[in-house]
């Protein structure tokens, strides 16, 4: 199952679970009950953290266009994204490009999140720059 998560990491935008099959060579089933069994979550569920990782680390690359973003990677739109985001992480990803370009509420947000239980608790991966 190493080939399905690297495909659907090279890939999260358009690495269905079809998409994976096809690269794999075998059924979306199977491909889908040995993924959750070797990786403790299911295939789609782990597509979802790596989109949202993808949403947060472009957002770090100052990107402005939220619409622009969402469809890039796939989301039906902007709200979609929005609401995938805000299930994983948190906050919506407004709410995070805002903390971005204000470090000082930067360090106030995280310092309430790593009061509360820390960056293990966080669902997702996030980017180097907002672990610090």
């Amino acid at each position: 199952m190493n080939l399905a998560r690297e495909v659907i990491t090279a890939d999260p935008a358009g690495s269905g679970l079809q998409r994976v099959s096809d690269v794999t060579g075998y059924s979306a089933f199977y491909v889908s009950r040995v993924f959750r069994q070797h990786a403790g979550i299911s295939a789609t569920r782990f597509r979802k953290q790596v989109r949202v990782a993808a949403v947060l680390d472009r957002l770090d690359d100052v990107e402005t266009d939220l619409a622009g973003l969402a469809a890039s990677l796939c989301f039906a739109d902007q709200a979609h994204m929005t609401r995938v985001v805000r299930a994983e992480v948190g906050v919506p990803p407004g709410f995070v490009r805002h903390l971005l370009s204000q470090p000082s509420a930067w360090a106030a947000w995280r310092g309430d999140l790593v009061g509360g239980g820390g960056w293990s608790e966080l669902p997702v991966q996030l980017p180097n720059s907002l672990r610090t």
